[in-house]
């Protein structure tokens, strides 16, 4: 008779991975958000592409932390982002729009994903937060950590 053995897949303890999303929160919105949109208007397209590159590489640790799942070598994230259950598949549609679109659709792409964001995070009880603005979910989210040395540290920080 053969026992079964039961895999047991480790992840992050849940106050690391609140900490970790606090930080995308930031990030996300610091570069998608808010930068994005303000480089494409002045026309700084170098800086607009970095910040494009950063809410992407953000966007997609998120999608990972949201579905406990270590992210990948940058090299394999977004493909094998689509397979995750939890808006894998939505946000790698996405993720290829924003690539593919004309610089005046991105912010709009942008406001999409992260409304998509926010409102998985509601219905996985990370965050109450009522805003639009990812920014004020991060020091929320913050909050709930249980470790009070990793809770009062600060959610730019990663």
């Amino acid at each position: 008779v053969v026992n079964p053995v039961k895999l047991v897949i480790e992840y992050y303890p849940e106050d690391i991975r609140l900490d970790k999303i606090a930080a995308r929160c930031m990030k996300i919105a610091q570069s998608g958000q808010y930068n994005l949109g303000r480089c494409l208007k002045r026309d700084e397209f170098v800086a607009a592409r970095v910040a494009e590159t950063e809410f992407i590489n953000e966007s997609i640790h998120m999608i990972y932390l949201l579905n406990k799942k270590y992210m990948p070598f940058y090299k394999w994230m977004h493909k094998d982002m689509q397979f995750l259950p939890v808006l894998g598949r939505e946000i790698h549609g996405m993720l290829n729009q924003l690539i593919d679109s004309n610089n005046s659709d991105k912010p709009d792409i942008v406001e999409k994903i992260c409304s998509m964001i926010i409102s998985e995070m509601k219905l996985q009880g990370i965050s109450e937060n009522k805003s639009d603005f990812l920014l004020d979910h991060g020091p929320d989210i913050q909050r709930k950590i249980s470790d009070e040395k990793l809770r009062n540290s600060n959610p730019w920080i990663d």
